[in-house]
Formats: structure tokens, sequence, C-alpha cells
């Protein structure tokens, strides 16, 4: 069941791969530009706070 769960998910965030790295790029590129919250993008940007969240734990260590 968790190789089921695993292959899951990991199609889905494949699926969104582009998109995600291609908004990260742009938010990098200009960090203070005008943010419009989509509710389809609510899953993507609560994996990138919780990618930010654990990055910052693993760098204290």
């Amino acid at each position: 069941m968790s190789e089921l769960l695993l292959e899951a998910v990991n199609a889905a965030f494949l699926e969104d791969r582009a998109m995600l790295e291609a908004q990260h790029r742009n938010f990098r590129e200009r960090p203070d530009g005008n943010l419009v919250d989509i509710k389809y993008a609510a899953g993507p940007n609560k994996l990138l706070w919780v990618l930010d969240k654990y990055i910052q734990e693993e760098r204290r260590v």
C-alpha cells in the first residue's frame, strides 16, 4: 500500500513539477512581486511551505 501511495504522490508531483519550478524561479527573481492566491495552488503552496520549513530546520542542525 505504501508503494502505491508513493507512486500516486510522485505522479501528481511530476505533473506539477514544471509549474512549481517556474513559480519558484519567478518568486526568487522578484520576491517583492505581486502574489495572487489561487485556490487550486493551495496544495503546491503548502508543499513549498513545508519544504522551506524542513530546509530551515536542517540548516540549524
